[in-house]
């Protein structure tokens, strides 16, 4: 987004000028993480903005696989990792999609809600299993995930499991 500028006290004043909440979410789309943590020290009130998807920063940072600037938006600014997206998600649940182990381990560590359910029903759980992430499956069920929690479809987690042959 600004990486054609020299130095980040640049970048940093450039962005700082037009200041709006998409800047917060075109910095993370653009792997601009220091005008993140610049522009979030300045204006902190902005750490759980969400984009017209109802995406916040913790949600796009998790989906990009950035390990760093998700530990850094749950401890340093200490993002809400609780929020929906507009289909149900919220960031641990994106994560997972992404198979994103460091991501799902700071989530984890958060008070993040295991067993949210998105619009389909599905938890984090049932997510793993669907994506055929073991690691994450390990990690869920280690944290006492409902194992019995079905989705719109009825379906629970040993359902999803046998139906994706997840291991």
């Amino acid at each position: 987004m600004f990486r054609g500028l020299p130095d980040k006290d640049s970048r940093v004043k450039l962005v700082e000028s037009f200041f709006d909440d998409a800047s917060l979410h075109g910095a993370i789309r653009s792997d601009d993480d220091d005008i993140v943590e610049a522009l979030l020290e300045m204006h902190p009130e902005s750490i759980d903005i969400f984009d017209s998807k109802r995406e916040t920063l913790l949600m796009l940072a998790s989906s990009k696989n950035k390990a760093d600037l998700v530990e850094k938006l749950l401890t340093k600014f200490n993002a809400n990792s609780n929020i929906q997206n507009l289909q149900g998600k919220n960031a641990l649940m994106l994560a997972i999609r992404n198979k994103a182990s460091f991501e799902v381990i700071a989530l984890l560590a958060k008070s993040t809600d295991i067993n949210a359910q998105d619009k389909g029903g599905r938890n984090a759980l049932m997510l793993a299993l669907e994506r055929k992430a073991s690691t994450e499956v390990i990690k869920l069920l280690a944290k006492s995930t409902d194992i019995n929690a079905q989705d719109k479809l009825g379906m629970d987690a040993l359902r999803w499991a046998l139906e994706n042959k997840a291991s």
